[in-house]
């Protein structure tokens, strides 16, 4: 797969509620985002960001991260495992985990996306961005995509085939993954 250049749109801050939860794994959950009229203009493999600050049962937590840090925390991207036909945006969430002697901070925004946020949860969520995306042109270059994967890796790529197949474009895909487990 080749990178293509993504069209250039202003990234915007949108309302999102958690619509559905599926846990996936024994430490990873899926959040089905409802963004109610918004324009779902993106492209399938693209990313959301969420920024930590908007919780404002995080905000000892992140005021000490921050201290000791001595920077702000950053907002996390997080893989559209959804395309735009669909109604819901979805994002994977694997949670961190702090291993003493590992880990050199504890996480601080996946623990509760992805055991504690409920249908109705809401979120502001920034997008749409990423340039992992399918070339517009990639049917008069390819016939066949080979989707390598490895662990949360495989999120995007769910959005690419789907987009692909909604689309009926003739694509093959291909999907080698592996997991491991600790």
């Amino acid at each position: 797969m080749t990178e293509s250049k993504p069209r250039r749109r202003k990234v915007r801050e949108i309302q999102a509620v958690v619509a559905e939860v599926r846990d996936e794994t024994h430490d990873a959950a899926s959040l089905l985002l409802d963004i109610g009229d918004e324009p779902r203009d993106y492209k399938a493999g693209q990313f959301i960001t969420i920024d930590p600050h908007q919780f404002g049962f995080l905000e000892h937590v992140i005021a000490y991260l921050e201290e000791i840090k001595g920077s702000r925390e950053k907002p996390r991207a997080y893989s559209m495992g959804s395309a735009p036909h669909e109604p819901h945006i979805l994002i994977t969430v694997k949670e961190e985990r702090f291993w003493p002697g590992e880990s050199k901070y504890p996480p601080v925004l996946s623990p509760p996306l992805s055991r504690h946020c409920p249908p109705g949860t809401t979120l502001t969520i920034s997008g749409f961005t990423g340039p992992y995306t399918l070339p517009d042109d990639v049917t008069q270059e390819a016939d066949t995509i080979l989707h390598l994967c490895a662990g949360s890796g495989i999120v995007p790529n769910f959005g690419l085939i789907k987009a692909s197949l909604h689309a009926d474009d003739g694509l093959r895909h291909v999907l080698l993954y592996s997991s491991k487990t600790r």
